[in-house]
């Protein structure tokens, strides 16, 4: 029986724990400094997940953060960090301290990294070069991507993942420990695609869901009185500008015609926080207003994909790497965030 350590407690971190738990692998759900309220409510008598709705599987053990100890990662097969982007710091800071084996790292933590004051990149090679002085040593890391709401994971509705790893065979490894008849996971070796897609999608969600509302107010960006021709238009132009980035990052340009990419591009224009920001883009608000009106206090992914991608954009538009006549959504999204100006942009651009 394999052992898996979760390492944050949030909705993803949580959900992705009940396919492995039904396939009865050893499960430790550590909660992150901020999670201690999570983690103190799975540990009442329904074991309810606030964010999910449903009960946790018995099975699993529930560690709040001040309570970690190199006991919880004995043995263990998988470390999975869990944590949303601002906590990775801390996340990796436990693996170093805590690990003294080479488990797996999977991750479902999203988010784009900024080096030498100028270049963008992935996350994973900043996680090896953090560990390699934590550690003294990598250790293999597979991504997890696609359409993956965390709700219809928990309740046991059909998903279909997709694991990366520069190895395949620890990608495999991964999805016989995860996979169920509910639970499907493809595998790629293209993890620098697949975790570039992963990022990139929460930004052009933004620019999508503002074709939705664009020449009305919010109320007028109702579902039954959305742009959908607009949309389809959006959403082809979003798809091929996510080719050329994840392809720029060092990915494969297929990766994002699959699951890891439009797939999950899909379901996050469907509903979440990005659309609701690009909802009050498309309606004239800037993202500062929007930011300290109806989002006070939100953290929209997709911003700080905008703020972390500029830093790249900046050069790679200045050598010539990159010809922003063909990012005309990514370039719009971005002025609109770095510049806070409208965000304005019509089709005949693509």
């Amino acid at each position: 029986m394999a052992k898996i350590v979760i390492m944050g407690s949030g909705v993803m971190g949580t959900a992705i724990a009940f396919p492995a738990a039904q396939n009865d692998c050893e499960m430790v759900l550590i909660g992150s400094p901020l999670d201690d309220h999570l983690i103190d409510a799975m540990a009442g008598a329904d074991r309810v997940h606030p964010g999910l709705g449903v009960p946790v599987p018995a099975s699993i053990t529930l560690v709040k953060a001040a309570q970690m100890s190199h006991s919880h990662f004995a043995g263990a097969d998988v470390v999975l960090l869990g944590v949303s982007s601002p906590g990775l710091s801390w996340a990796l800071d436990q693996v170093s301290s805590f690990v003294k084996f080479r488990p797996i790292l999977m991750m479902v933590t999203k988010g784009l990294d900024v080096v030498d004051g100028n270049i963008t990149r992935t996350l994973p090679p900043m996680i090896d070069e953090t560990l390699t002085r934590g550690l003294a040593r990598t250790l293999p890391i597979v991504g997890v991507g696609g359409p993956c709401i965390a709700r219809e994971i928990a309740q046991g509705l059909p998903t279909t993942a997709v694991f990366a790893s520069g190895n395949l065979a620890v990608a495999e490894e991964c999805r016989t420990l995860f996979q169920r008849p509910d639970y499907q996971v493809r595998t790629t070796s293209d993890l620098i695609g697949l975790e570039a897609a992963a990022a990139i999608k929460n930004l052009m969600t933004i620019g999508i869901a503002a074709s939705w509302s664009a020449g009305s107010d919010r109320d007028g960006a109702s579902p039954a009185k959305r742009n959908m021709n607009a949309a389809a238009a959006y959403f082809q132009q979003a798809t091929a500008e996510m080719a050329i980035l994840c392809h720029w990052l060092g990915g494969q340009r297929e990766t994002v015609y699959g699951l890891a990419g439009l797939g999950d591009l899909f379901v996050t224009v469907s509903a979440g926080r990005n659309s609701r920001l690009g909802l009050e883009l498309g309606a004239g608000a800037l993202v500062s207003q929007a930011m300290a009106g109806p989002l006070e206090g939100v953290t929209v992914e997709g911003v700080e994909t905008g703020l972390k991608l500029a830093v790249g954009l900046k050069s790679a538009f200045a050598s010539g790497d990159l010809d922003p006549v063909a990012l005309p959504i990514v370039c719009a999204l971005v002025a609109a965030i770095v510049e806070d100006t409208p965000f304005k942009i019509q089709p005949e651009a693509f």
